[in-house]
């Protein structure tokens, strides 16, 4: 192990950085601050959340461009979305598709309707 390597384990375990070499394509987040609030916004309830909800649970990169991270670079997103999965806080559900025009969607499990609700029962 190279000593940045292991500086970077040291403040890692210390809390003063995020890194983890199998996630976020080995970057370093110095600041987690603002990739949180990204995330959280997500879930607040007078923004995004009562779309997703009302979408069973599903969402959509572009959902989250136009709804909550406007401000934010395309790689940005990538990096949240990829912190949400990474966290078990959405899932992927089905794949782009660019032939036919789909999207990423996900599922937010915490926001899928119950099982006894009629939407599900349907689906059954």
């Amino acid at each position: 192990m190279s000593s940045h390597e292991a500086l970077l384990r040291f403040l890692h375990n210390k809390g003063v950085v995020f890194h983890s070499p199998d996630l976020f394509h080995n970057r370093i987040l110095l600041d987690q601050s603002w990739a949180l609030d990204a995330v959280y916004a997500v879930f607040e309830r007078d923004s995004t959340y009562p779309l997703i909800k009302a979408n069973d649970g599903r969402l959509w990169p572009s959902l989250l461009t136009l709804s909550v991270w406007q401000k934010y670079e395309p790689e940005a997103q990538k990096l949240f979305l990829s912190l949400m999965r990474t966290c078990g806080i959405v899932f992927p559900y089905r794949q782009a598709d660019d032939a036919m025009g789909l999207e990423d969607e996900y599922l937010a499990p915490d926001l899928l309707p119950p099982r006894s609700s009629p939407q599900v029962r349907r689906q059954l």
